[in-house]
């Protein structure tokens, strides 16, 4: 039985349409230039949100990006200080009391700006991702992960 040369599978397979009109043709810049292009004079590149209708919505959503950024800050350096309290064997389990209480505290913060965030705002998912890791860190305490 002869293999075929021409067909591999982790190579793509060719139409034989080749020239600047099909996509094996095109650069990476004309299909780039493309999607950047705006529908029409005026409007946002696709993929970009335009201005808010409404100014009190704008500032609301600043203020919570605002508020959400020091928050999920804050909520890292506590999971950090965690880390580092776990870490240190002379520290005894009871010494992570503070370190959870504070963390279970800002989880239930974060996790209240990030309701009210709108749902397309990138710093969502972000500070879902936080407050997930620090719910993780207080339930294995309190589960007696760490037992002495």
């Amino acid at each position: 039985m002869k293999i075929d040369d021409r067909f591999h599978p982790l190579r793509p397979a060719r139409t034989g349409k080749s020239g600047p009109n099909s996509p094996a043709g095109s650069s990476f810049q004309a299909l780039l230039d493309v999607q950047l292009r705006p529908a029409s004079p005026g409007a946002p590149p696709a993929g970009v949100a335009g201005p808010a209708p409404v100014a009190g919505v704008a500032q609301l959503a600043a203020t919570s990006r605002v508020q959400g950024l020091s928050l999920g800050t804050a909520a890292v350096d506590t999971l950090e200080a965690y880390g580092r309290a776990l870490a240190n064997p002379a520290l005894g389990i009871a010494s992570l009391e503070p370190l959870v209480e504070r963390l279970e505290e800002q989880v239930a913060a974060v996790a209240e700006v990030g309701r009210a965030l709108p749902a397309e705002d990138a710093l969502r998912p972000l500070l879902d991702r936080v407050g997930a890791a620090a719910v993780v860190a207080a339930a294995k305490y309190r589960r007696g992960d760490f037992g002495d």
